[in-house]
Order: C-alpha cells, then sequence, then structure tokens
C-alpha cells in the first residue's frame, strides 16, 4: 500500500491577489480552499503567485505529495500570514 503526505495550512498563508492563480492551478478547489500536486511546475507561476509557489517548492523539497490550503489548516510561523 502506498501512503501519501499532504501538508494542511490555513489559507492565511496565500494573500488575496494570488488567489485567482491558486483557483487556476489547484488539482482541486472547493469554497475553502485548494489542494496542489507538489509535482507542479511552479516556475510557470511563481511571478504571478510567488508566495504559492514558495509554499509548494518548500513541501516538495520535503518529500510532501501535496500541499491543502483550507481555511480551517494550520497557521505556522514558517510562512507569512495575511488577512
Amino acid at each position: 500500500m502506498t501512503e501519501l503526505k499532504m501538508l494542511n495550512l490555513s489559507t492565511c498563508h496565500i494573500p488575496y491577489a494570488e488567489t485567482k492563480v491558486a483557483k487556476q492551478v489547484a488539482m482541486y478547489t472547493d469554497d475553502y480552499g485548494w489542494i496542489f500536486w507538489t509535482g507542479l511546475a511552479t516556475e510557470e507561476f511563481s511571478n504571478e503567485a510567488p508566495v504559492l509557489a514558495s509554499i509548494i517548492m518548500w513541501a516538495r523539497k520535503r518529500k510532501y505529495d501535496y500541499v491543502q490550503l483550507d481555511s480551517d489548516g494550520d497557521v505556522t510561523d514558517e510562512f507569512p500570514t495575511f488577512t
């Protein structure tokens, strides 16, 4: 059986200006957040969404398979927060 690792973070770690890109590149989206595959080609959107790209690259470096950004997700000091 294969186990997959998912990093769960709060959507507060993404600035509002990047939410349009987040919706476009997410593999899943709903009213509460998004799920991203860490294998995404982040260089394709890093200029428009540098914070999102940095979170995905951070997770990829640490061997996470997916990143879930959810309104009820974890808040961490590892990344900036936005209101």
